[in-house]
């Protein structure tokens, strides 16, 4: 069976929160990929924290994306 996991462009994450908003953000920077897209300052310094802790993990899943296999899920902020 063939992934649908195939990323592409700088290392990002997707960030789901709310009724069905979604995010692209850069794993290095913590910016926002899109320049239309918009998150609540306070909620985007959240991600940011969130990439701190979980930074390495992040980018080890991105990796996975990038050959086809499945990134994983890594533990929200708490």
């Amino acid at each position: 069976m063939r992934s649908t996991y195939n990323d592409h462009g700088l290392p990002h994450i997707h960030v789901f929160y709310g009724r069905g908003s979604r995010v692209r953000v850069y794993i290095a920077s913590g910016k926002l990929m899109d320049k239309k897209s918009k998150m609540r300052r306070s909620d985007l310094d959240l991600v940011r924290a969130w990439l701190v802790i979980h930074r390495d993990e992040a980018l080890a899943a991105w990796a996975r994306a990038r050959t086809g296999r499945i990134p994983g899920k890594i533990a929200p902020l708490r």
